[in-house]
């Protein structure tokens, strides 16, 4: 794969950790991008731990190339941290409440190992991209503990980019 290719799969990636929508459930990035000590900045060393970025490269260079396409993002001066251009703030927490709306009779299916959904995340947001940028999919399950199993339970929240296309879908 060209190292410009790489590089656009890779602002993909870092633009959606950075995002808001992420942000708000993933505990481990929000501390670091909250960390005051650090100004936000996140060490490429250790997005470079990240499982989905280092299934697409495990070489800063072309990370650092990355973030120069994503507007939202910037470079510590060694080249060696990313932030967020606009700081995530704690206020931001329950912003997603007027962008996101909650889908249900998504279809599930048995498995040996629990039920399982039909549709990926990106199939259910292709569904509602006619209304807008779709940020996030969430996928809603339970745990049987009986059972041992994880159990897709047929509803997620779609989360939009801006409220006018929440709107749109309702």
């Amino acid at each position: 794969m060209a190292t410009e290719d790489i590089a656009s799969l890779l602002a993909e990636r870092l633009s959606f950790f950075f995002s808001n929508a992420n942000l708000r459930i993933d505990k481990f990035l929000r501390r670091l991008v909250l960390d005051s000590y650090t100004g936000g900045y996140v060490e490429i060393d250790t997005l470079l731990k990240f499982n989905t970025i280092k299934k697409i490269s495990t070489d800063p260079a072309i990370i650092v190339e990355a973030v120069a396409s994503v507007p939202a993002l910037k470079l510590n001066d060694a080249k060696t941290a990313i932030a967020r251009v606009e700081a995530f703030t704690e206020d931001m927490m329950n912003d997603n409440i007027k962008v996101t709306i909650r889908v249900g009779g998504i279809p599930t299916v048995e498995k040996d190992d629990g039920s399982h959904y039909v549709n990926t995340r990106d199939e259910i947001g292709a569904l509602f991209e006619e209304f807008g940028e779709v940020v996030l999919v969430r996928l809603l399950t339970s745990y049987d503990r009986r059972e041992e199993k994880k159990i897709a339970v047929g509803k997620c929240f779609v989360e939009f980019a801006s409220a006018d296309s929440m709107e749109k879908a309702v």
